[in-house]
């Protein structure tokens, strides 16, 4: 089995340990490469792969939306959030999928949030923050969003859930955090490990749950000032990895190994 994952900077990524941990565990044959890529180059590469006999791709920044376009079908998931990060073959083509709102769902699930209010504070407007969205509007959480500035992309979501959605301005991301339960940092903002997508003088917010969807550095700035104060913060770890289980399960159609997932948790470290 031949697996991948095609993006811009990937070379600190940890898709690949994740995934041959599973095939180890499993006795299954296969690889799994990191196919770093040109935007000019997306359609070949895809091209190529496939004739390659590539059986599932995973899809990062920043080709989660432009991807589509490329591919032989999308799944009604994709459809509405316009964003992929898992490529499986099809006959004739790519189809394309998204497990971002499972590693949402596999991050927030030991937090056990069912007893606070369902106010949430999305950061970004990329296609992880549009994953996050529809999983927590299927929720029936309130969702607000700030962005730098509005994507079209957003227009799906925005149809379909009017009274549980809204969309701001990134400046009025301070006031929004006041009043959310849960923020989710959606952005690449803390990635250098000094900048913050809250101004510092600011922080810490009211708010009880605050989950990065950066995994490097392990503890971003902001990350270790709402611990010094009191909050419950987590990395972007069980994010990856609950998006991985969802793509080795669509790819293999067998459940992730539940001893591989035990030792990765262990070893990464990814609840803060």
């Amino acid at each position: 089995m031949k697996l991948g994952l095609i993006g811009g900077q990937i070379d600190y990524s940890l898709s690949p340990k994740i995934h041959l941990a599973a095939l180890d565990e499993l006795r299954m044959e296969g690889s799994y490469q990191l196919l770093p890529t040109r935007s000019e180059d997306l359609h070949e590469t895809l091209d190529q792969l496939f004739r390659d006999g590539f059986q599932g791709l995973n899809i990062t920044n920043p080709f989660k939306y432009a991807v589509i376009q490329y591919c032989e079908n999308i799944s009604s998931t994709v459809k509405i959030i316009q964003s992929a990060n898992t490529l499986i073959r099809g006959e004739k083509g790519w189809i394309a999928d998204s497990t971002d709102g499972f590693g949402l769902q596999f991050a927030l699930k030991p937090w056990n949030l069912s007893t606070i209010d369902r106010n949430a504070l999305i950061l970004g407007g990329g296609g992880f923050a549009r994953a996050s969205t529809l999983e927590l509007l299927q929720n029936n959480w309130h969702v607000a969003v700030s962005m730098r500035h509005f994507l079209p992309e957003w227009k799906g979501l925005c149809a379909r859930y009017p009274d549980l959605l809204s969309i701001h301005s990134w400046v009025d991301r301070v006031a929004l955090g006041q009043n959310s339960s849960l923020v989710v940092n959606a952005t690449p903002i803390g990635s250098d490990g000094v900048s913050s997508p809250f101004p510092f003088n600011l922080l810490p917010l009211p708010g009880s749950y605050y989950l990065e969807s950066i995994y490097s550095p392990i503890m971003t700035s902001v990350m270790k000032l709402l611990i010094e104060s009191g909050s419950t913060v987590q990395n972007g770890l069980r994010i990856l990895l609950g998006q991985a289980m969802s793509s080795f399960s669509i790819w293999t159609d067998r459940a992730f190994p539940e001893e591989s997932l035990r030792q990765l948790e262990i070893e990464l470290c990814c609840a803060i």
